[in-house]
C-alpha cells in the first residue's frame, strides 16, 4: 500500500533541510496552505508497508529551497514552485550518492 504524507518546508536561511524517508519515496507536490499560516508544505508518496516494517531502511532525503534567479546544482531534481507574497520559491531534491 502507498500513502501520502505531508511535511512542512522550513524556510531557513541556507535553504537546506532533510527528511527521513524510505528509499523509494517520491515527492509529489509542494504548495502553501492558507489554512495553516500560508506556510509551504511538501507531500511525499511513501510505501507504507516498507515504512512500517521493523527493518525498514530509512535515508535522510536532502531538499533545498531556491529563490528565482539562484544557481541550482546540476544533480538537483525539480519538485515544485510556490509563491509567498512577492517572493517565488522553488523546491528541489538534491541527489547525493
Amino acid at each position: 500500500m502507498k500513502k501520502i504524507l505531508k511535511y512542512l518546508v522550513p524556510m531557513n536561511k541556507d535553504g537546506d533541510f532533510y527528511i527521513p524517508l524510505p528509499s523509494n519515496s517520491i515527492p509529489r507536490y509542494v504548495a502553501c496552505q492558507p489554512s495553516q499560516g500560508n506556510r509551504p508544505y511538501l507531500w511525499i508518496e511513501i510505501d507504507y508497508d516498507i515504512m512500517n516494517h521493523t527493518n525498514a531502511v530509512v535515508e535522510y532525503s536532502h531538499f533545498h529551497v531556491f529563490g528565482t534567479g539562484h544557481m541550482i546544482p546540476n544533480d538537483a531534481e525539480y519538485i515544485g514552485t510556490w509563491q509567498d507574497g512577492n517572493m517565488v520559491w522553488h523546491l528541489y531534491q538534491i541527489c547525493e550518492e
